[in-house]
């Protein structure tokens, strides 16, 4: 079970003031169930203070409800840049109840374009140039496998997140079966299913792993493995186009009520649309070139968002709000609600 992040209020519910949502649905889930404590998958942790008020929060649960100290096992997603460098200090800090690190693929670059978008003068990669084989995010993997292998937890790999075609699903599932191959090859010993009918693939991608040996390096060397990303170039306006379409088809689905969408082939969530208009926002804010020798000015980012929704749209309006910000905004169901365009999803 997923609970919603720390940063999240629960407005629907009146404490004399709005709750926190995480809060809200860890008790929805134990009461629903308390002889069956469940896993959590607990989000956006980044502070020794916040892994400290979660395993107080569930410790206060499971006396509450007569459990045992520590029934409610946790998988720690490290999804930030602030979260990968302590993530040693976030799972030490639950140590009674955390079994494993999950990397949380594009939930993280996005917050390392937020990170190195205040300073980088030129584009950053789009997404497609950002798989795992980049020495960046390769840096990213092993931190979090370093850290589960001083610490004997399960270092779950990222989320398969493709959408088989139904009439041939085979090109898909080779391709996650390649993908886990790889990230058990890295060390990582388990890793998300998007759909249950990946499962299998995932799991034959875990069958033979072999785990390399990784590489002795200091903390600095580490952090700038980390922050080293290839410069874009002049991108595509394929590219540009896709990274817009995608972000706007995710937010129009969020304010209908659904969180994830099937668009190309690919499971889309709020971390694809977050690291879209991020990535967005610092290809304006850097001016990128793109390819026929036009820039990515506000004034053209507009003019092809306008060509998607009208400007009264509400994923129009936040999407605007988000890319044309001075700086880039933390989460955006929080801008949403500042917004006044609507409360926080599920």
């Amino acid at each position: 079970m997923r609970p919603r992040a720390l940063y999240a209020l629960e407005l629907a519910l009146d404490f004399g003031g709005p709750g926190i949502a995480a809060l809200c649905d860890l008790a929805a889930v134990l009461t629903a169930a308390p002889a069956r404590p469940p896993h959590l998958y607990i989000p956006k942790l980044e502070t020794l203070a916040e892994a400290r008020f979660w395993d107080d929060a569930l410790a206060l649960a499971e006396a509450q409800l007569g459990l045992e100290r520590n029934a409610v096992r946790v998988c720690l997603q490290i999804e930030t840049f602030t979260g990968v460098r302590q993530a040693d200090v976030l799972l030490h800090a639950l140590r009674g109840r955390a079994y494993g690190l999950n990397a949380g693929r594009w939930d993280y670059v996005f917050s390392l374009t937020k990170h190195l978008g205040r300073s980088r003068t030129v584009p950053l990669p789009p997404r497609a140039a950002l798989g795992m084989d980049v020495d960046a995010m390769q840096a990213y993997a092993e931190a979090l496998v370093r850290v589960c292998r001083r610490r004997e937890a399960e270092a779950v790999g990222g989320t398969a997140a493709v959408a088989p075609d139904p009439q041939n699903p085979r090109p898909a599932l080779d391709a996650v079966r390649v993908d886990k191959a790889r990230e058990a090859a890295q060390g990582f010993t388990a890793a998300w299913a998007g759909l249950p009918g990946l499962l299998g693939a995932v799991r034959e991608g875990f069958a033979d792993a072999r785990p390399a040996a990784l590489p002795r390096e200091t903390p600095e060397q580490s952090l700038a493995r980390l922050t080293t990303l290839p410069d874009a170039g002049p991108l595509p306006l394929v590219t540009m186009r896709d990274t817009l379409g995608l972000a706007l088809d995710v937010f129009a689905a969020w304010f209908a009520g659904r969180g994830v969408i099937v668009r190309a082939g690919r499971l889309e969530d709020t971390a694809t649309a977050e690291l879209a208009r991020a990535q967005l926002w610092q290809w304006c804010r850097v001016g990128a070139a793109l390819e026929g020798g036009k820039r990515l000015t506000p004034a053209w980012y507009l003019t092809e968002r306008r060509a998607l929704l009208p400007d009264d749209h509400p994923a129009a309006r936040l999407l605007d709000h988000l890319v044309l910000a001075d700086a880039a905004p933390a989460y955006f169901p929080r801008e949403a609600q500042r917004l006044g365009l609507g409360e926080y999803a599920p």
